[in-house]
């Protein structure tokens, strides 16, 4: 199994194992999109990934994603 980390300071979801492999959508033509596990690309818009809190209230807190859910 493998096991993937997300980088706050690029917004990319990488493999632990290989970090030039990451996670990016393959095309966007609807609200439906397929997310694919490719090389990264610094060009690449659809590599970079923004997680917001579910809870508005929760904005102002720190998101912690060192811990399993």
């Amino acid at each position: 199994m493998q096991k993937f980390l997300w980088e706050p300071t690029g917004g990319y979801i990488s493999c632990v194992d290989d970090p030039n492999l990451v996670f990016g959508v393959k095309e966007i033509e609807s609200k439906v999109v397929d997310v694919i596990l490719k090389r990264r690309h610094a060009d690449d818009l659809f590599q970079r990934w923004v997680f917001l809190p579910l809870n508005e209230e929760e904005n102002d807190l720190p998101m912690d994603f060192t811990k399993p859910l």
